[in-house]
């Protein structure tokens, strides 16, 4: 019953997750914008409707500059790899932002998204450090990949495919709070990362149920759209922004809900 409860804890999170998204939908901004220009820079770059093979892929550019051998291409990829980590930074400075404002309304303070910019730039330095260590270990992992498992057996390839899916998934679910320990309590990396891990083996059951709701709600969102993909070309202009719409809530929902279960969190802990 224990677990149960729970797990409807997290179901519950997530829930009003939308509701407070809902009822400030200005929350959608901190996310919007940068993922909205990312695509639109593709678009307009041709990477998405004229040439889908070079559709922005960090596995396929990190093995691209790690079996480049011309200096003009090892400059190139450089220069993608350079912007992914832009890209990369400005979203986790909009997951702070984000985070932080959802704190300020659930604390019922009045907070206008200039001053919750302003005080995001307060964290810059973290979050610059924090994306690094989000894109480090993919190049390593994907760059040892591109060298090593090409050679192997199938059973290799799979065994280390493996290795490294466990490792993120891993990394993924211990760091699930940083982002909210940065916002909220204004701590380093190191410090965050070491929160983050203390929370979830305290609320596992809680942030396992919050991302269940919001995995069922984006599978069944995406679901019209797979049953509409033959007139996907001829709706382009309708179907983009409306998925980009839907991605852009979900993502911001999920953030939005862990603030709100670390809030908890620390009410609960006093």
């Amino acid at each position: 019953m224990k677990i149960y409860n729970k797990f409807k804890k997290g179901l519950l999170t997530a829930a009003s997750s939308f509701s407070l998204i809902w009822k400030h939908k200005k929350l959608l901004v901190y996310l919007g914008i940068p993922i909205f220009a990312h695509v639109i820079i593709e678009i307009l770059t041709y990477n998405i409707t004229f040439n889908s093979s070079c559709f922005f892929s960090q596995e396929n550019i990190i093995s691209c500059i790690f079996t480049a051998t011309e200096p003009c291409k090892l400059l190139f990829y450089a220069k993608i790899l350079l912007a992914s980590f832009a890209y990369l930074a400005i979203m986790n400075f909009g997951y702070i932002a984000l985070s932080y404002h959802t704190a300020m309304i659930h604390k019922k303070k009045t907070v206008g998204i200039k001053n919750t910019i302003t005080r995001t730039f307060s964290s810059i330095k973290p979050i610059l450090i924090w994306t690094a260590l989000l894109l480090v270990p993919t190049i390593l992992f994907y760059g040892m990949n591109t060298y090593n498992v090409k050679v192997q057996s199938s059973f290799i390839q799979l065994l280390y495919i493996s290795f490294i899916s466990a490792f993120f998934a891993a990394w993924s679910l211990v760091t699930s709070f940083v982002i909210q320990a940065i916002a909220i309590d204004h701590f380093g990396v190191i410090e965050s990362i070491k929160k983050s891990i203390y929370i979830i083996k305290q609320i596992l059951l809680e942030f396992v149920g919050t991302v269940f709701w919001l995995g069922l709600i984006g599978t069944l969102s995406i679901m019209p759209f797979v049953l509409l993909q033959k007139y996907a070309n001829a709706l382009y202009l309708i179907v983009i922004p409306l998925a980009l719409l839907i991605y852009c809530t979900i993502t911001s929902a999920y953030t939005v809900a862990k603030t709100l279960l670390y809030l908890d969190f620390k009410k609960d802990k006093g």
